[in-house]
């Protein structure tokens, strides 16, 4: 999310902007428009939604409250745009096109259960002020469809390298404040995940997280975090899952030496043992 410091930026190089009608920043699936909005607009978690202000021309500096929360990532998109994720009301992941919009669109990805409130800036005659707010309630939806059962696996604190033989539990761990475009393109191809479960797999993607509202988190209390702690992000675990307990495979950086993400098909090479 934008600092204070680029709001200030925003108060020093933006001195000329229009802006007619009344504001209000509308969500999309849901359409809302709010100035606060009375109800909270709902995002379940692992899903996101487009946050726009069509009757506002210039530059939008956006703020979630609370400052320090990890239950939304924000990304400030261009109008038009294609951009990867699964959309809030969709049935699975994909590609989609961000409304049109005279200024920049917010695209708010859902991580944790809490309720945040996300207020629009703009600059009139080279002074601040708040174009409109919009509350989201992260996680407050009827609940997803339970997925296929998925293994609970103890991780090995010191793996150690070594051919993968059997069905496996693939974990990604990753940094939602610093999730380039090209690694959000990758986790959001849910369909190509899926493919892993062909052959009895199965994935999750998590964030570094390690407590939420004083609760630990399922990444936390079953080692994932500490498997990593020592890797660059975004990084990936791959456990035996039919051992008992699970056993941590391969544990690495998704960020090569070159700096590149690893693409689909170095993942799969490195799921079935390849060096």
């Amino acid at each position: 999310m934008r600092s204070k410091f680029g709001l200030l930026l925003l108060l020093l190089l933006t001195p000329l902007l229009s802006f007619s009608g009344d504001a209000g920043i509308v969500a999309s699936p849901s359409m809302t428009s709010s100035n606060p909005s009375p109800q909270p607009t709902v995002l379940d978690a692992k899903k996101f939604l487009w946050l726009s202000v069509p009757s506002y021309t210039g530059a939008i500096t956006w703020s979630v409250t609370p400052e320090d929360t990890k239950s939304v990532t924000i990304l400030p998109v261009k109008p038009g745009m294609e951009y990867p994720g699964w959309k809030q009301g969709d049935d699975r992941g994909g590609m989609h096109v961000a409304p049109q919009s005279s200024s920049d669109v917010l695209w708010v990805g859902g991580e944790f259960k809490e309720t945040v409130t996300i207020t629009a800036w703009g600059v009139k005659e080279n002074r601040a002020f708040k174009i409109g707010t919009t509350i989201i309630s992260v996680g407050g939806a009827k609940p997803e469809p339970k997925p296929d059962p998925k293994p609970d696996p103890k991780p090995d604190p010191d793996p150690k390298p070594e051919p993968i033989t059997g069905k496996a539990y693939i974990v990604i761990v990753r940094d939602p404040m610093a999730t380039t475009v090209d690694q959000a393109t990758l986790f959001g191809d849910t369909r190509w995940w899926d493919e892993f479960k062909a052959s009895g797999d199965e994935w999750d993607i998590f964030t570094n997280v390690s407590s939420v509202n004083g609760k630990e988190t399922t990444q936390s209390k079953n080692g994932y975090l500490k498997a990593v702690e020592s890797l660059q992000l975004p990084a990936i675990l791959i456990m035996e899952k039919d051992r008992d307990p699970a056993k941590i495979i391969v544990a690495q950086s998704l960020v090569k030496a070159d700096g590149k993400t690893m693409t689909k098909d170095e993942i799969k090479a490195l799921r079935k043992g390849a060096k």
